[in-house]
């Protein structure tokens, strides 16, 4: 089959898109720090480069600055000591840059975002582009906005303990 007519039988790449958990310490504190992953299909998570979109509010020495993006890609899973695992969302349907592009517009700021009271945070800004994506038809998440939060912490714990449990994949869970 020639390059047109394949991009004719498949005109956008199905995109998994997730959340990564990693373990992290910050001045003797250890918390959970999320990150939104995306991979072209046929791949996993843990065995190809991904996408990874996340905001910070601190710079390289630690001080505090305004949040900015901090997007990666080509960005391995598997080979980084602070990976707990990932909670599968589901497929997108668009190309890989364009929900680059869809990302972000949204900008690393709260702006009108509701956060519910919990704060603007990393997390929230990964809540928000889950909620604007489910809002959008292009994913289906399988609880409501309020319950999301939880059903991730609690897939969190349970992807530590399968990483302690040993193995060489990365854990994954479908939300």
């Amino acid at each position: 089959m020639n390059a047109a007519l394949s991009a004719l039988a498949n005109p956008r790449p199905d995109i998994d898109i997730g959340i990564a958990l990693f373990k992290r310490t910050e001045n003797d504190y250890t918390y959970t720090h999320w990150a939104l992953v995306s991979v072209e299909r046929p791949h996993l998570y843990g065995n190809a480069p991904v996408h990874l979109y996340q905001i910070s509010n601190h710079d390289a020495t630690g001080a505090r600055v305004p949040w900015y993006t901090n997007f990666s890609c080509n960005v391995m899973l598997s080979t980084d000591p602070t990976i707990i695992g990932v909670v599968h969302l589901g497929e997108v349907n668009m190309p890989q840059d364009q929900l680059d592009e869809y990302i972000t517009e949204m900008g690393p700021g709260q702006n009108t975002y509701n956060t519910r009271g919990l704060g603007w945070s990393n997390t929230s800004f990964i809540i928000r582009i889950v909620e604007n994506l489910s809002d959008a038809g292009l994913l289906d998440i399988p609880s409501t906005m309020g319950q999301f939060r939880f059903n991730i912490q609690e897939k969190g714990t349970r992807l530590e303990l399968m990483r302690n449990w040993g193995g060489d994949s990365l854990p994954i869970l479908d939300a």
